[in-house]
């Protein structure tokens, strides 16, 4: 006959597990409130379908929020890349400008140091003809479409003679861009002699345009003993 004791004892050992899993659901419970599992993943008693109906419906609002913010956001990145490359592109034919002219001489016999030629079409760009270190009579202007810049060098030499060459920029370094307008302005009000203003309009297909305007030096220009010329 099991005593009384040993009955108790038996009655404690099959109450052990019970109260053990309660004491575990409980101790998951307080984890999830305190947010760091939700409740519905820890519980065993799982997702009733009002649970599951409410969840796809927040999935649902959630991802049309983000699909109508996607188009919006490949303009946004498209219009700063159009823009990045404009300035890009401004940046290229202003750099060459500037040192093309910065170091223009006069001749020996001549004092002109630049000529400035406005264009009688009316489009409102300009060319501008100078005179590099070696003697060699330069002009900066447009190639013949009017699109993009070109430095005409009337008398390279090759092969003991004098050769006109035509540099440009590739095409490809203007990013899908192209040059509007290009002129030179001399004898600035408020500025010394020596300095020309260069404006540049640029744009491309897709409407998006750049103005740009930068203030050249002269440095080799003397006012006693050199002159600008503007036709």
């Amino acid at each position: 006959m099991p005593t009384e004791k040993a009955i108790l004892s038996g009655s404690r050992d099959i109450q052990m597990p019970k109260v053990k899993c309660e004491q575990k659901n409980r101790e998951k419970i307080r984890r999830a409130r305190k947010g760091l599992f939700p409740e519905c993943l820890i519980s065993e008693k799982g997702m009733t379908l009002v649970e599951l109906v409410v969840t796809f419906a927040m999935i649902t609002i959630f991802l049309s929020s983000i699909v109508m913010l996607i188009p919006s956001t490949i303009r946004v990145y498209y219009k700063i890349r159009s823009m990045g490359n404009a300035i890009q592109v401004s940046d290229m034919i202003m750099d060459k400008i500037s040192g093309e002219l910065e170091n223009a001489v006069s001749q020996s016999n001549s004092s002109d140091i630049l000529t400035v030629t406005n264009d009688p079409s009316g489009t409102g760009s300009s060319t501008v003809k100078y005179w590099d270190a070696d003697g060699t009579p330069i002009t900066l202007q447009m190639t013949a479409d009017n699109k993009y810049l070109a430095v005409h060098y009337e008398a390279l030499q090759h092969q003991g003679y004098p050769v006109p060459v035509d540099w440009t920029f590739d095409t490809k370094a203007y990013l899908g861009y192209h040059i509007d307008s290009l002129k030179y302005t001399a004898f600035l009000a408020g500025y010394p002699k020596n300095v020309i203003r260069v404006d540049l309009d640029v744009s491309d297909a897709k409407g998006n345009a750049r103005k740009t305007t930068r203030y050249i030096k002269l440095y080799n220009y003397s006012e006693k003993t050199t002159k600008i010329l503007v036709k």
